[in-house]
């Protein structure tokens, strides 16, 4: 079974966040990044401009990665996922068929309806730090995943 690579993002301006409510697909009825799977021939930052793009209407023009996670089903990778912060962009966040933009005080983020990992790594990551996590579920690709195992490793950013 070959892995996923993916990005998520989060347009940050102050102490908000922009969080995205997923309206269909995968992670559907949680907050969560922007973000989406590499296509052939993306890197990592070219996936990143491109789901913000189709998500969200804007164009990233100043982010940094700001954590590496891996996620595991049972004992099966599923997703190689680098997360990046985007400190200033093009164009106003507007909801798209896929999404619907809200912006959330980093203080306050709706963490009982988002990934259940997300707790363990975000807010670190919205207070500058770097991450490393690996995260297991069971029944990851379905509807209602069980978070059974974490490894999550806070840095001071390089």
């Amino acid at each position: 079974c070959v892995y996923i690579k993916a990005t998520i993002g989060y347009l940050v301006k102050n102490d908000m966040v922009l969080l995205v409510f997923k309206k269909r697909g995968f992670g559907k009825g949680l907050y969560n990044g922007f973000g989406g799977k590499l296509e052939e021939g993306e890197n990592w930052e070219q996936a990143l401009i491109r789901e913000a793009r189709e998500e969200l209407n804007v164009t990233p023009t100043h982010f940094y990665q700001a954590a590496t996670l891996e996620f595991y089903d049972d004992d099966i990778l599923r997703f190689h996922t680098r997360v990046y912060i985007v400190k200033e962009w093009e164009g106003e966040p507007q909801e798209s068929e896929e999404v619907r933009p809200q912006w959330f005080n980093k203080h306050h983020l709706p963490y009982d309806n988002m990934w259940a990992d997300d707790v363990y790594w975000l807010p670190h990551v919205l207070n500058g730090k770097h991450v490393n996590a690996q995260f297991t579920f069971k029944g990851l690709m379905t509807n209602n995943p069980i978070l059974t195992h974490k490894n999550v490793t806070v840095m001071d950013k390089v």
